[in-house]
């Protein structure tokens, strides 16, 4: 019977004609369920679903699986290894997010400034570096308490509280590029420049500390908002400037290293996120600054932070 409800299928296709019910009802009753269940869908296509339940369950499959009206479907920076060098790896998606909407935006004049703050300071390295120093004692473990306390906070809060549009995953990831791309940076810098630190041995140029502080700063204000990125940054500050209290930096050391950090969660973040408004990261604040010389003996510079 099989056979035959595919001819009658096939003749009324060709004719033109798709059948009604009361055509259907007219048949015998083994002819009705032949073209009810067995008869291919492609051969009706126009045919009422009542009559092809098949055909029905697989548009219901089909529409749950497809993604929400007005949400476009979008693989995760890290949900599979093609992925993840699908994004790294690509120079289109190295222009669109980092260049277009990190590098030409506002909030790189962050750590452009303090990299030209690294610069300009150089001439008073040495008489900053010994007017500042042992002002709170020396207390070198203050540095090092403010830098694990910001790599800490940062981690987890992008394992538990990330960003809105953001997922754990991801962010965890985001975090760790960010601190490994620091690390590198500074680590390549200290064995080519070789610098000698104020008290005693090598590799003063740039601080580490300030570097991971700056990039834990950058990423918990990314996650949290000003509101959390505003004191990470002063901890940040103050880590850095304990770097140099302890004799162990030079002020230029500093600040090139918060330079290397901001710019290089900067980076990562605009990489995995993208900067629109709305994905909890630094592109929707606005960052202003200016660099004033004042003659040979006299350097201002000043930083406006707009939220």
């Amino acid at each position: 019977m099989s056979l035959l409800a595919a001819v009658a299928g096939i003749l009324l296709s060709a004719a033109g004609h798709s059948p009604d019910e009361d055509e259907v009802l007219s048949l015998p009753r083994s002819l009705q369920e032949e073209l009810a269940t067995e008869l291919p869908p492609v051969l009706l296509p126009d045919a009422d679903p009542v009559f092809y339940p098949f055909r029905e369950r697989v548009d219901v499959e089909r529409s749950d699986a497809r993604a929400p009206e007005g949400q476009a479907e979008r693989e995760t920076p890290h949900g599979s290894f093609s992925g993840f060098f699908d994004l790294h790896g690509s120079s289109r998606a190295w222009k669109e997010t980092v260049w277009d909407q990190y590098l030409t935006q506002p909030p790189v004049l962050l750590p452009v400034a303090l990299g030209i703050a690294s610069v300009a300071v150089i001439p008073w390295d040495r008489r900053l570096e010994r007017h500042w120093q042992g002002v709170i004692q020396g207390k070198q473990n203050l540095g090092n308490i403010g830098v694990y306390s910001l790599i800490g906070i940062s981690a987890l809060t992008g394992a538990l509280f990330p960003g809105e549009g953001r997922n754990a995953w991801d962010e965890s990831w985001t975090v760790a590029e960010a601190f490994l791309c620091s690390y590198l940076t500074t680590t390549v810098l200290k064995s080519t420049v070789h610098r000698l630190r104020p008290g005693h041995g090598t590799h003063s140029f740039p601080s580490g500390h300030s570097a991971m502080s700056f990039t834990a700063a950058t990423l918990i204000e990314n996650n949290l908002g000003p509101y959390a990125g505003i004191p990470a940054y002063g901890l940040a500050a103050f880590t850095g400037f304990e770097r140099v209290e302890s004799g162990r930096h030079y002020p230029s050391d500093v600040f090139a290293g918060a330079a290397i950090g901001a710019l290089s969660a900067g980076i990562i973040d605009a990489l995995h996120w993208g900067g629109p408004p709305g994905k909890g990261g630094i592109a929707d604040r606005s960052f202003a600054c200016s660099v004033e010389a004042q003659g040979l003996h006299g350097v201002e510079m000043q930083v406006a932070i707009r939220f």
